[in-house]
């Protein structure tokens, strides 16, 4: 019985570092390559060593993951929609091939971590508190990273591009620690947060700035235990109106864009809130056009990759890439599934950790979709929808016992 319960501890410790290191592939897991690149005989081989520690955690893991038959065969229909569609649309095989490997190994295998964590209840606080202290790190982390390593932008990257994968790829975490500055207020969450906050707005990409700013609103709505909350709430929004309408606001915007220059990063969203033209953008307009136009003589959609074929990138509207692949109908439906789905599982959970993790992952995976990224390559969005599902299973299991016990006792 001892030796059961300490290899399942074992087992669950590993699930613990798979849900760990997921957090953390796009920044952490970079660096941690970046120091077994520079180690003598194991440096030449960095990926596979990566590849070995993924293989061995989760052959660890499973046996402590609790999935239903139904959540494989939701899967197993998603791949074969998936791999059925180049044979329909053959002119998106190329593009097919090239992202395969990433959508199978990567991005929807999160839908079953996400499934896991809902169905683990006793787990859920201690999972979101440990990804917590890792956003804290990977914060400080990518912070010193630029400090003493980092190469400023050209001036061309400055003005024009920024770093979108960068501030995309902080967001979850900047979401996460703003969780925890509302729930406990300490210096370190409020320090870190802050600096991060201006680092990610440094990095000149006005969509996770818009998704961060969403992420704080919601996170005050929901969570802030101010007295006269409501009436606190209107009086800052009226602040910061007539703040934007201010010549302050101007100086504001000069000062930052100064900063950004002396350090070597972005001044775009700043030249373009002095310009007026922060809600203009030529390359996405003439991607929708072009797509819109393919709408018109194909309602029907254009198979999965097929706003590549069109417009040779992706629709950078979670809507338009659903259209084009599924068809204006069926894209519809499944475009309000995704959306629908983490709002359903959120009214109806109790705990407030997982509806702050909620959030978190609905901002940096999901509402993110209608400005940028694809979702065949957001796992964040997968692993959303896999606590989404978990949750509203246990939260109609939860009310079907609820009815039961009323019957009992009215009998």
């Amino acid at each position: 019985m001892q030796l059961n319960t300490s290899l399942m501890l074992r087992r669950k410790t590993f699930k613990y570092l798979l849900i760990a290191l997921i957090w953390c592939q796009t920044i952490l897991l970079r660096y941690l390559r970046a120091i077994l690149m520079r180690l003598p005989v194991i440096g030449a081989y960095p990926d596979v060593l990566i590849m070995l520690l993924y293989a061995v955690v989760i052959l660890m893991a499973l046996p402590t993951m609790r999935i239903k038959p139904i959540d494989l065969l939701g899967l197993i229909c998603v791949l074969l929609v998936y791999i059925l569609s180049p044979m329909f649309f053959s002119d998106t095989r190329p593009y097919w091939e090239e992202n395969t490997v990433n959508f199978v190994t990567s991005v929807l295998p999160l839908y079953i971590v996400g499934v896991d964590i809902g169905q683990n209840q006793e787990d859920q606080e201690e999972i979101v508190y440990l990804l917590y202290r890792l956003s804290l790190v990977t914060i400080v982390a990518r912070l010193l990273f630029y400090y003493t390593s980092g190469t400023a932008m050209t001036e061309v990257q400055s003005k024009y591009a920024g770093d979108m994968d960068g501030a995309y790829n902080l967001l979850p975490h900047l979401c996460l620690v703003m969780y925890y500055v509302v729930k406990r207020k300490n210096i370190v969450n409020i320090a870190v947060l802050a600096v991060g906050s201006f680092y990610l707005l440094f990095l000149g990409t006005r969509g996770a700035v818009l998704m961060e700013i969403i992420c704080f609103v919601l996170m005050i709505l929901f969570f802030a235990k101010w007295k006269y909350k409501e009436i606190k709430v209107i009086l800052l929004a009226t602040a910061g109106i007539v703040y934007l309408y201010s010549p302050l606001f101007e100086m504001t915007m000069l000062g930052l864009a100064s900063l950004a220059e002396k350090f070597g990063l972005s001044v775009r969203i700043f030249n373009q809130f002095l310009s007026g033209a922060l809600n203009v953008s030529t390359g996405r307009d003439a991607i929708a056009e072009t797509l819109y136009a393919a709408l018109a003589e194909n309602p029907m959609g254009y198979g999965i990759y097929g706003d590549w074929v069109l417009a040779d990138t992706y629709a950078h509207k979670i809507y338009l890439e659903m259209w084009i692949h599924y068809g204006v109908f069926l894209g519809t439906i499944l475009c309000g599934a995704l959306m629908l789905t983490p709002v359903r599982a959120f009214a109806i959970e109790k705990n407030a950790d997982m509806r702050g993790f909620l959030i978190v992952l609905y901002c940096s995976g999901a509402l993110k979709l209608f400005l940028s990224s694809s979702y065949l390559r957001e796992g964040l969005l997968f692993l959303l929808l896999g606590l989404s599902v978990a949750l509203l299973r246990k939260g109609t299991r939860r009310k079907m016992v609820g009815i039961a016990g009323d019957k009992i006792l009215k009998k």
